[in-house]
């Protein structure tokens, strides 16, 4: 069983730079993942499973809502390798990973909102390197 949770924020400005914009994006997955170990210092791993969106929009702009805050299911799917660097310590690890989230989220269409056609795609890969232990 795999359970992740993940937080993005950036702010910026509207189309044409005349006010401010935040966006806040919160992710919570679980899912399955599957681990194959093919020695002792290396393993490989990946997994899927669903992810709750949760996005948070802030606009300044006095032509459109000025909170647009959406939740949606869509998908995640994660993948990568575990280095065991020290053998005294078998259950630390370096983890080297890509992590894929797939949603758009949709705004009703009675709405009005900062949100052009309805929809935004939050969809993105991550890919990093962290350190862990198992157990």
């Amino acid at each position: 069983v795999w359970l992740d949770a993940g937080y993005f924020q950036k702010t910026g400005e509207s189309i044409g730079g005349a006010h401010a914009l935040e966006i806040k994006l919160a992710t919570i997955t679980l899912g399955l993942k599957v681990i194959h170990t093919f020695s002792s210092w290396a393993a490989v791993y990946a997994g899927a499973g669903p992810r709750l969106f949760m996005m948070m929009m802030e606009n300044d702009s006095p032509f459109v809502r000025g909170d647009d805050n959406e939740i949606g299911i869509g998908a995640g799917i994660d993948a990568g390798f575990w280095f065991f660097p020290i053998p005294q310590w078998p259950n630390f690890f370096l983890d080297l990973f890509a992590d894929y989230s797939w949603k758009k989220l949709k705004v009703e269409a009675d709405e009005i909102s900062s949100i052009d056609f309805g929809t935004v795609d939050v969809s993105g890969l991550t890919t990093g390197l962290g350190i862990g232990v198992r157990f």
